[in-house]
């Protein structure tokens, strides 16, 4: 009795197993590339905003504002006020909240719809911090400003956006030009002046 045992795999279970390996991989890519894709379009939108609201403020001589709200959903919109509107700086901006709405004077930045309306973060994006040259941390909360001033300076800046996942991005806004740099990780004003 000849006995014919066959160690190994046969072609067929080789391809079937092949066949189930794609078919999760197929599932699985989209997934993991998801947060990319949402990530390099707010980079783009962010980018091309920053220019925009830029080229805005010395075009009309006034200035502007990019406000960002924290939470669930992560919000952004623009302000504008007056030419001669001075930014506040952080100590006034805490002694005004301490004021009454009654003794608090009238905030002269006002909603526009241009160069955008209020838009929101893709679902499982949010703002994490901003962080602006001048002040001694980042925001995390509330609600965040980036200044553009009538001769189109704008605040040396960092917006760091993070997933569900905590992947964390920086843009970092340049302030003669209002360019964004993306930073594949979470960086802050005082490492970038290092390098």
């Amino acid at each position: 009795m000849s006995s014919n045992s066959q160690k190994g795999f046969t072609l067929l279970e080789i391809m079937i197993v092949l066949g189930i390996i794609g078919s999760l991989m197929a599932l699985a890519i989209p997934k993991l590339s998801g947060n990319k894709n949402k990530i390099k379009t707010v980079v783009r939108q962010m980018g091309a905003l920053s220019k925009e609201v830029r080229n805005q403020a010395r075009i009309k001589k006034m200035t502007y504002r990019i406000v960002f709200q924290f939470g669930k959903p992560s919000k952004y919109w623009i302000e504008a006020a007056p030419e001669n509107t001075l930014i506040p700086s952080k100590q006034t901006q805490e002694s005004l909240q301490r004021l009454s709405d009654e003794e608090r004077p009238k905030d002269p930045f006002q909603k526009v719809d241009k160069p955008i309306k209020e838009r929101e973060l893709d679902s499982g994006l949010s703002f994490k911090s901003i962080e602006v040259a001048g002040t001694d941390e980042p925001q995390e909360k509330d609600i965040a400003y980036i200044y553009y001033s009538s001769e189109g300076v704008v605040e040396k800046s960092i917006i760091q956006i993070k997933s569900e996942r905590d992947q964390v991005w920086s843009l970092v806004i340049h302030p003669l030009t209002g360019q964004v740099s993306f930073i594949e990780k979470a960086v802050n004003l005082k490492e970038l002046s290092l390098e």
